[in-house]
Parts: C-alpha cells; structure tokens; sequence
C-alpha cells in the first residue's frame, strides 16, 4: 500500500518509499522498452473517392491493431494553453485553461518489408486477377487523383515472398485520410499496465537521413493527432 509522506517521515531512512510488498526485491514488475508495444489501426481499403468506408472505428480494442516491428525512437507529447491572467488591483491571479495539442515521433529500421508510412495504414491488400499480385496503383493513382502513396517492391526470391510497399509520397492525397496509433504497456512478466491510442492521426513529416558510417537506416515520422482514447477495460 502506498504511504503519506508523515508515514515516511517517521520510516527508518533508506527504506524504499514504495513499500507494495509485490515490489520488493522484485526487478519484473516495471516497465522496459522490451514490455511495449506500438500498433497502428486496421482498416478497410481506402479509396479516393468512397472515404467514409476508410473511417476508423470510434472504441477500437487491442486485437484492432497491427504491431509495428523494429521501431527504435517514439515520443508522445501533449501541451495545453494556459493563460495566467492578471487583474488591475490585486496580487493574484486566474489560471486559465484553454485547447490540448498532441504531437508524436517515430522511428523506425528501413529493413526488407513494408516503409514506415505504409505500416501506419494497415489494410487488406487486394490482389490481381493473377493471383498474389499486388493492388494495381495504376488504379490507386486514379483513385487519388494521379497521386499514389507510392509503389510496390519485388516479389522478393525467397519463396512466398510477395515484396512489399515502399510509401514515400507525403504530398498524396492518401495521407489525408486520418489513421490511429496505439500504445500499449506491460511490465517484464506481460501483465499489463496501460494503454491508449492516438485518434484521427496524420503524418506531418517524414524524413530519411543516410550517413557514410551507417550499418542501419532510419525512417522517421513526425505526428500530429486530434485527442488521446482510451480502451475500456
């Protein structure tokens, strides 16, 4: 049970402040990188001009969401306007709160499969009339107004290795359809601990840097969302 700081205060010194008896001695029951999780919403096939089919569902659950692998870089800030307003005759003053603005990064290994911005939009991909094929982004092009998100890579030569989507154009019209990331959090023995999600999501920017020392390449995102949801339990 956790204890008033007058309970403290009159502990022996060098005890643990915490003094939940499931965490003393214990090192599984926090939270490490290891234990985190971050996934983007699935979704139905998005079209230029059908939208509202490509609309996510309000109260989404964890099985909802596609794990997004290799990520080595997130950040997830919320800022609030406050005023502090003064008035003409006194010493004090009103704390005024005002709108709630949500930002995020990302980044992510470049490795053999889909791009960064591709895997914060997963959707059943549908195939051609010969079979295993990719959607046609000639078709995706008109779709969006001769603006494709990007291009297919491969099939690859391993064995029933499809190839995968290289999404690269920020400027398409695609990237204006809203998209939700989730973020979910265990502790060391997969109890979980938390989790939200980012809602009515776009991409701000997106950047590749490539140095000459390199052995890894990065993908990075920057994020801008509408308000933070909650799963219910």
């Amino acid at each position: 049970m956790p204890i008033t700081v007058a309970e403290w205060s009159q502990a022996v010194l060098g005890k643990k402040v915490n003094v939940d008896k499931t965490l003393v001695g214990q090192g599984t029951k926090f939270a490490s990188s290891a234990s985190i999780v971050l996934g983007a919403q699935t979704r139905t096939k998005p079209t230029g001009k059908d939208t509202p089919e490509a609309l996510l569902v309000d109260f989404p659950t964890p099985g909802d969401f596609i794990a997004i692998g290799v990520v080595q870089n997130v950040t997830v800030a919320q800022q609030k306007q406050i005023t502090q307003l003064y008035e003409i005759g006194s010493t004090e003053s009103y704390i005024i709160p005002g709108r709630t603005t949500l930002q995020a990064s990302l980044s992510r290994v470049m490795v053999d499969g889909d791009s960064l911005m591709k895997c914060l939009y997963p959707y059943p991909e549908e195939t051609d009339t010969g079979g295993g094929g990719p959607t046609d982004l000639t078709k995706m092009s008109t779709e969006f107004q001769d603006s494709a998100p990007g291009y297919h890579v491969g099939p690859g030569k391993s064995i029933g290795d499809t190839g995968n989507w290289f999404y690269i154009d920020l400027a398409s019209k695609f990237f204006n359809i809203p998209f939700t990331l989730g973020f979910f959090f265990y502790d060391n023995e997969n109890n979980p601990l938390g989790a939200f999600y980012l809602q009515d999501a776009m991409i701000q920017a997106h950047q590749i840097s490539v140095a000459a020392q390199q052995t890894i390449v990065l993908e990075n995102v920057s994020i801008r969302a509408s308000k933070v949801g909650m799963f219910s339990s």
